[in-house]
């Protein structure tokens, strides 16, 4: 089984890894098939990404029957935000070439984000981070990567499309640890909203995950 973690974070929310390691038909063999990913999994023409995505659809269906749920599929609203079919359950997927990460939440919109720490980040980063928060990262490849993970969880919980990563979500200073929490703000619909981001490190990667539980100001 290439559930890598499953964690309840409490009555209410859970997530969880799967590590990529089957053949594309080995996939399907443990999926749930349902109209909803058929349709969408049919418009994936690279390979690649069909495994990630269908991993990452197998994770939630575990996931859900872990709360004893059947799974029907994935949608996705106006925003893009992804709906779980079926259910009124808060859903986030997430997927690289190597892992799939979920979270559900039963009553709370959620986020989560799983990066490679590579040396690409430092290309895109300058587009990511404030101008404090650049000089903070002290040029660190896992510093870049736990920004972009948590700024990536923070985009997917609040859904509003053209949100600026560097100028409308911020990540306070924090120090590299196997695991910690974050203390991040998103400055939209004339408000700020704090919210608390929880990352790991597995192996050379990066998730980063959070769900609603603001302080407006």
């Amino acid at each position: 089984m290439p559930l890598s973690k499953n964690e309840c974070i409490n009555d209410s929310c859970i997530w969880g890894i799967w590590e990529i390691n089957e053949t594309l038909e080995e996939l399907y063999h443990l999926w749930q098939p349902n109209e909803h990913d058929t349709a969408y999994l049919l418009s994936i023409s690279h390979e690649g990404r069909r495994k990630q995505t269908l991993a990452s659809r197998i994770l939630v269906q575990y996931l859900l029957h872990h709360w004893e749920k059947p799974y029907q599929g994935i949608l996705k609203n106006w925003q893009g935000r992804p709906l779980l079919a079926e259910h009124e359950y808060y859903v986030s997927v997430s997927h690289t070439e190597k892992y799939a990460a979920a979270i559900l939440h039963k009553s709370s919109p959620v986020g989560i984000d799983i990066e490679p720490v590579k040396e690409k980040m430092r290309k895109i980063i300058p587009r990511v981070l404030s101008p404090q928060e650049y000089v903070h990262a002290q040029d660190d490849i896992e510093k870049y990567c736990v920004y972009w993970c948590a700024k990536e969880a923070l985009y997917k919980l609040y859904s509003q499309r053209q949100l600026s990563f560097r100028d409308q979500i911020y990540v306070e200073n924090f120090d590299i640890y196997e695991n910690g929490t974050l203390f991040g703000t998103v400055k939209a619909d004339t408000h700020n909203t704090s919210y608390t981001i929880f990352y790991q490190k597995i192996t050379s990667f990066i998730v980063a995950y959070t769900f609603k539980g603001e302080i407006s100001t």
